[in-house]
């Protein structure tokens, strides 16, 4: 799995090819983290937010329902609440399902 850490040197390199201009990490990574936060707040407003050629973020309502504890086998209710999904673009499902030649 890749982690902040592991990202941002590609992410730093995909700003250097858009524009032209080369930051180091420190001078990247509040770029990053202001995308994150404006992510972040529209999701905490239960705002659907659609991101073209990636996909759209939405907050759906979980109502509560039944289940049971694997270790107890007793039956609890699973309180009600929101849930954050996400569906792919069309182009991103494209590009995830593209056959590449590997097995």
């Amino acid at each position: 799995m890749i982690n902040k850490k592991t990202f941002m040197p590609g992410f730093r390199d995909k700003i250097f090819k858009n524009t032209g201009n080369w930051l180091p990490l420190k001078e990247t990574t509040p770029f990053f983290n202001a995308f994150m936060e404006e992510l972040t707040e529209h999701i905490l407003k239960k705002e659907d937010l659609k991101l073209v050629e990636f996909g759209t973020f939405k907050i759906k309502h979980r109502a509560a329902r039944k289940g049971i504890n694997p270790k107890t086998k007793e039956s609890i209710t699973i309180p009600a609440h929101d849930a954050i999904v996400f569906k792919a673009s069309e182009k991103l499902s494209e590009k995830i399902n593209k056959p590449t030649g590997r097995k």
